[in-house]
């Protein structure tokens, strides 16, 4: 029988722990939002006076439940609590493949039991944003690809020459700083905004050079050599 739930850091919490997810509530992020107030009474909304809205961190609850014999749960809540309390998680849903989100885990209480029947809270701490499974290096899987809202990133290796100097990032919902790696570089720069940046062969990596946001992106290059422009898209 299959039970669908989730799988956190590579473990099924059905299929190898045997837990059913009884309650999930992903709460959504905090707004780090900014409110001045002005003379007159107003208020001055200066929230997105940097740049994009950004936000804090998110929780994710979840009650799991199982059937045992009583004097089975405290031994199996140690196994369960020396696996993922207090340690940082990569938590995939079943009904969500595409993505996955990152956080810290805690056990909240002991085992509630009724009789064989047990469950107990498992609390996560995520970051903000839940992360793309596949980066724009790794093409795209018909099993997780969701059709209705996915993006397909995959840019794969581009060669500059003369023919091509130019590479197009789709738009997205989450900012990133992209990692440029190169090979047989020759004089190679990417161009944006009004500044041009050095590719060496190896990584290269500008925090000024950000993607995946609201709008389409183009890179300009200058010079030859192999490009593959590595990120991860997300998603609130």
């Amino acid at each position: 029988m299959y039970v669908k739930g989730a799988v956190i850091n590579g473990k099924h919490l059905w299929e190898d722990w045997g837990l059913r997810i009884e309650d999930c509530d992903i709460g959504p992020p905090e707004v780090n939002d900014v409110f001045v107030p002005v003379p007159g009474g107003k208020t001055l909304d200066l929230s997105e006076a940097n740049g994009p809205v950004s936000y804090k961190k998110r929780e994710i609850n979840l009650e799991l439940g199982a059937i045992k014999e009583k004097n089975a749960w405290r031994t199996f809540l140690s196994s369960f609590m020396n696996e993922y309390h207090g340690r940082k998680v990569e938590i995939i849903f079943d009904d969500d493949l595409a993505f996955y989100y990152i956080g810290r885990a805690y056990i909240k209480a002991d085992v509630e039991r009724t009789a064989r029947v047990g469950k107990f809270e498992m609390e996560i701490i995520a970051e903000p944003y839940k992360y793309e499974i596949q980066d724009s290096q790794e093409p795209w899987k018909w099993g997780s690809f969701n059709f209705m809202t996915g993006v397909i990133r995959y840019l794969g290796e581009v060669e500059i020459s003369q023919d091509r100097k130019q590479i197009i990032i789709p738009k997205g919902e989450m900012l990133t700083v992209p990692v440029f790696e190169v090979s047989r570089a020759d004089r190679l720069k990417v161009l944006h905004g009004s500044k041009a940046y050095e590719l060496r062969d190896g990584k290269n990596r500008y925090p000024q050079i950000k993607v995946g946001g609201a709008s389409e992106v183009r890179l300009d290059f200058q010079g030859t050599g192999l490009v593959k422009v590595r990120y991860r898209g997300g998603s609130l």
